[in-house]
């Protein structure tokens, strides 16, 4: 009896030990991560996408042959005009630009192009290519390259024609405020892409309270430019 009850004892004790399948936990993910999914949502632009910035100082850039951008966005954004009212990222420097769109029809970024001319021995230095958007004091994307000179810009996509990076876009204290944005500086997620044999780059600022870097990152190596 007494072997019976050590037996019963033992069998009772190694069920309460043995180790229990984990409780699935519940992930909880914001509405900005779940936003994030990027799949199948190619928008296709062409550029020059409009003509009423033209005037006799950049007649240039407008009397371009069009050319197309592919790049996948997270599911259900989109890229439109922008309403005038709307003074956050102001692409200053690029032209045609255009709204990028959440899901929830709100405003996160914008995409605009530019040209530029080739100089001999810095084909490919950013600070030369996006010179037109680097040159403003309140307002410019940073092509201080990460690994030699401490900047924000990093290359994420090299391809036949050119090269794409994320980098950082700042606006001043200054011109925040004149925009009516803040009274700080601001810093937002910024992309770089450009086209050697159509020598032509398309700039993008996206909301960095929004999109994480491994989403701009993604943004980014997806964007090809292709002539129409």
């Amino acid at each position: 009896m007494k072997s019976l009850i050590l037996f019963l004892a033992f069998i009772l004790l190694v069920s309460c030990s043995a180790p229990t399948a984990d409780t699935p936990k519940e992930i909880s993910v914001s509405a900005e991560q779940a936003d994030c999914v990027i799949n199948t949502n190619v928008q296709k632009i062409i550029f020059p996408t409009r003509t009423d910035e033209r005037n006799p100082f950049n007649n240039r850039v407008f009397e371009i042959r069009h050319f197309r951008v592919n790049i996948t966005l997270p599911n259900g954004w989109t890229i439109r005009r922008k309403s005038a009212n709307d003074k956050r990222f102001p692409l200053t420097g690029a032209w045609s630009s255009m709204g990028i769109y959440n899901s929830e029809n709100e405003c996160v970024g914008a995409i605009g192009y530019n040209t530029y001319t080739q100089y001999a021995g810095s084909e490919e230095l950013p600070q030369s290519i996006y010179s037109e958007v680097t040159s403003n004091t309140h307002y410019n994307f940073d092509t201080q390259t990460s690994e030699h000179d401490g900047g924000a810009y990093l290359s994420v996509h090299q391809h036949e024609t050119g090269e794409t990076a994320v980098t950082e876009v700042i606006t001043s204290a200054l011109m925040a405020k004149q925009l009516g944005l803040a009274s700080k500086n601001i810093v937002n997620h910024g992309i770089l892409s450009y086209n050697r044999d159509l020598l032509v780059y398309i700039v993008c600022e996206l909301d960095s309270a929004v999109v994480d870097n491994e989403c701009v990152k993604a943004i980014a190596q997806s964007i090809q430019i292709e002539p129409v």
